[in-house]
Formats: C-alpha cells, sequence, structure tokens
C-alpha cells in the first residue's frame, strides 16, 4: 500500500511540477501524519482553502517580527490577568461598556489582530480602568501582574505598537476575508485585492523603511505560493478592470502572466487535438 501511495503522490508531484526536494521539508512528514490520521475518505482541500490557509501564514510571518509578538504577548497577559479575578472583570466591563478584549476569528492570527484592535478601541476605557480608584484600593492592585499590567497600559509605546500593527494587518485582513470568503472570488479579485493592500499600507506611512520588511514577506509568500499567471491574465481580462486602467497592457507583470496561459492554452489544446487525431 505505501508503494502505491509513493507512486500517486509522486505523479501528482510532478503533473504540479512541484520540486521533489519538496519531501525534505519538516512540514512534509506533518502532511503525511495527518493524512494518515484522518484515514480513508478524506476530501482533498479545495484551491480556495489552500490560498485562504496560505494568506493565513503570511499574517503569521508578520506577528513574528518580535515587536509585534512582544505586543500581541503583552495584550494577552492583560487580559489573562484581567479575565482570571472576577472582581476585576466585573470593573472591566462596566468601563469598556461591556466590550470583550478578544475577538475570536477563524484563524488564530486573524484573532491576532482583531484583538489589538479591540484594545485600541478600548484604549481610553482601559487607561481609566488602571488609573481608577477602584483599582488601584483593590485587592488586586499590589499583585505583581497588576503592576505589570497596568504598566502596559499606561506605556505609550504599547500603543504605538499596536497602531503599526493595524497599518500593516488590516489591510491583509480584508485580502483574507476576500480570499476565505463563502464565495470564491475571481481570481482577478485577488490580484486587485493584495494589490490595494500593499497600497494601503504603503499611505499609512511617511517612511518606506516601516514596512519594507512586510512587503519583503508579502512578496515572498505571494510570488511563490499565491500568485500564478492565471491571477495576472484574470485580471487583465476582467472587463472593470481592463477599462478602468488604460495602462495596464503596459504592465509587464500582467502581460508576463497572460502570455504564459496563452501559451499554455495553446499548448494543451495541441497536445489535446495531437492524441484525438492519433
Amino acid at each position: 500500500m505505501r508503494g502505491r501511495a509513493v507512486q500517486v503522490f509522486s505523479r501528482w508531484m510532478y503533473d504540479a511540477r512541484i520540486p521533489f526536494n519538496a519531501v525534505n521539508y519538516d512540514s512534509f512528514s506533518a502532511i503525511v501524519e495527518a493524512l494518515g490520521q484522518f484515514g480513508p475518505g478524506m476530501k482533498p482541500p479545495s484551491y480556495h482553502e489552500v490560498r485562504a490557509h496560505c494568506l493565513d501564514l503570511l499574517m503569521e510571518d508578520i506577528f513574528k517580527i518580535q515587536k509585534l509578538r512582544r505586543c500581541f504577548e503583552k495584550a494577552v497577559a492583560v487580559h489573562s490577568f484581567i479575565y482570571s479575578r472576577p472582581r476585576l472583570l466585573e470593573l472591566m466591563r462596566r468601563c469598556t461598556n461591556q466590550r470583550a478584549l478578544v475577538k475570536p476569528a477563524k484563524t488564530r492570527f486573524a484573532t491576532a489582530f482583531l484583538t489589538l484592535q479591540r484594545f485600541h478601541q478600548q484604549q481610553l476605557n482601559l487607561k481609566k480602568m488602571f488609573t481608577c480608584e477602584e483599582f488601584i484600593l483593590g485587592p488586586y492592585a499590589k499583585e505583581a501582574k497588576a503592576k505589570q499590567s497596568q504598566h502596559t497600559i499606561l506605556q505609550q509605546s504599547f500603543w504605538n505598537t499596536i497602531v503599526y500593527a493595524l497599518k500593516i494587518a488590516g489591510p491583509l485582513l480584508k485580502v483574507l476575508r476576500l480570499v476565505d470568503g463563502e464565495k470564491k472570488p475571481p481570481m482577478a479579485y485577488i490580484y486587485e485585492a493584495m494589490d490595494r493592500a500593499k497600497e494601503a499600507i504603503a499611505a499609512s506611512f511617511n517612511n518606506s523603511d516601516k514596512y519594507d520588511q512586510i512587503f519583503k514577506m508579502i512578496d515572498r509568500r505571494w510570488e511563490v505560493q499565491l500568485h500564478r499567471p492565471l491571477h495576472a491574465a484574470g485580471y487583465f481580462l476582467y472587463p472593470e478592470y481592463f477599462f478602468n486602467n488604460p495602462d495596464i497592457a503596459k504592465d509587464k507583470e500582467i502581460a508576463d502572466g497572460l502570455y504564459h496561459c496563452i501559451g499554455r492554452l495553446s499548448q494543451d489544446v495541441a497536445e489535446h487535438i495531437k492524441s484525438v487525431m492519433n
């Protein structure tokens, strides 16, 4: 059975033009293990599902940046401190008008972004909570975690990093929502959405040094896993984008993608005719 499985998988790698040394990645062993644990009858993941996960991996890359990771860890620590103490939780709910600090999403990194967004929305209320008399004179104020949480909430650099994270991750989360929606978006929309996301990020800063590292991460994921000539061809052939962009034919990346698809289609048609004639 293993020989048959290897044969089928190798054929898929050959058809998909995946380098054979990809099996040396540690994540490949995890794939094989997960498939074996699921057993027979697993429905293959769709292109739509895999594409959404790749965008989530991009969010994961971004939240590995030290200052963003540390900022989120501080937010989680504050949340844990509050929610594990009933009287403090009740105080927080009064200060924030019953709003929670964590907003769950489909993926953990979308949850991280939405949590920081919720903190940002409640910034003034949280500062008011940690400086009010009820907190200062309360039973928790002398705890080490209370002092650390209070320091975090009153630390301006914490809030500055949250704003930075929102400017970076916000536009990308919109792309993730588009890809992860119930309706599969046309490929043209994905190409356009990623371009708009990068433009929105760049417009949020007056210095490219603040987003150069992020763009490298985006380009690495986009070029290797998400961008395909078919995206560019779909963008070119979509009437809305074609007629609204008079310079679309001058864009080398779009033109190359279109010509690649035309060449591939011509090759496939020629091979099909040849097989029928034989």
